[in-house]
């Protein structure tokens, strides 16, 4: 799994790992407001 190189590719892919986490985090809570909203209304 891991390759061993200059260590860019293991940081690279701790962020990229955290992004997805925080747009799959972003993307359900904001779905999750909408559909509050559609029933409050």
């Amino acid at each position: 799994m891991f390759r061993e190189s200059t260590g860019n590719d293991v940081v690279e892919n701790d962020h990229r790992v955290l992004w997805d986490w925080v747009a799959i985090k972003t993307l359900s809570e904001i779905s999750a407001v909408t559909r509050i909203r559609s029933t409050r209304a």
